[in-house]
């Protein structure tokens, strides 16, 4: 702003306009600067961020650092004011007197670069997010269902879709030789993880990956690729190494098993 008031004063000076002098002059004038994000070109995948509602599951009775490594990894939910997701606010906009856009907390203040939120919100999610996916997981493999538990469970993942507001957005990659529509397809524009969290929510009910229940700690997650035997472990057990312990068990008890019927031979 300084060497825009001197550039004004003084017709010498000589100094190349820099982009923040740029921009003082275009606020000076009333303009205002929009961020647009661009949307990268291809098909991005329906369950983009793999492995994050597993992650999320875990929160539920997750402590306060497992919350902030959460959100270190995978990004902040964006809870407003509300204590909503931001995103409830873009839902059910009328044209006629459309109410103001809702900011994340502390994001006005910090630029966009900084904020807060709270993390009894997190778990609140979380725990709201683990009943859906075992009330699926129950539902799924029982014979018979009860009306009022189904539309409970639809209704639920409802309002998840609801407040992330996932607007469609089209892509082309045009192929005359391909079948109709000839490579014109529609897919889901991310801008934040609580929209990929009711994203897979909505995959994880209406079936679109198979659940399965961890054999250790009892929780859901979903299934990725093949898997051999009855055990099913999630990727926190995994990476604990639980199905490690299992086999040694279970090798433990056939080698004892063994010993004994050479033993009563």
């Amino acid at each position: 702003m300084e060497q825009l008031r001197r550039r004004l004063k003084e017709p010498d000076f000589k100094q190349a306009a820099s982009l923040e002098e740029l921009l003082a002059a275009f606020h000076a004038a009333g303009g205002q600067v929009r961020a647009v994000r661009q949307v990268p070109p291809g098909a991005p995948p329906f369950f983009g961020g793999a492995g994050v509602l597993d992650d999320f599951l875990v929160l539920a009775d997750g402590s306060d650092e497992a919350i902030q490594a959460f959100a270190a990894h995978w990004g902040p939910l964006g809870i407003c004011k509300h204590h909503l997701p931001w995103t409830h606010s873009l839902a059910r906009r009328s044209p006629i007197s459309p109410p103001p856009v809702c900011l994340p907390l502390g994001a006005r203040a910090g630029r966009g670069r900084e904020g807060w939120e709270p993390l009894g919100k997190w778990r609140d999610y979380a725990r709201d997010a683990k009943a859906i996916v075992l009330d699926a997981f129950a539902l799924r493999n029982r014979r018979a269902r009860r009306q009022d538990q189904l539309e409970q469970l639809f209704s639920r993942v409802a309002v998840w879709l609801e407040l992330a507001a996932v607007p469609l957005v089209s892509y082309a990659e045009v192929d005359a030789g391909r079948p109709w529509p000839c490579g014109f397809q529609a897919t889901f524009a991310i801008t934040g993880v609580f929209q990929i969290l009711a994203l897979q929510l909505l995959g994880v009910v209406a079936g679109g990956r198979e659940l399965a229940q961890c054999t250790h700690c009892g929780l859901p997650f979903v299934l990725s690729g093949h898997r051999e035997g009855k055990r099913r472990f999630c990727p926190s057990c995994v990476d604990r190494k639980i199905p490690m312990r299992y086999a040694a068990r279970d090798y433990r008890a056939r080698e004892t098993g063994g010993r004994r019927r050479i033993a009563r031979d």
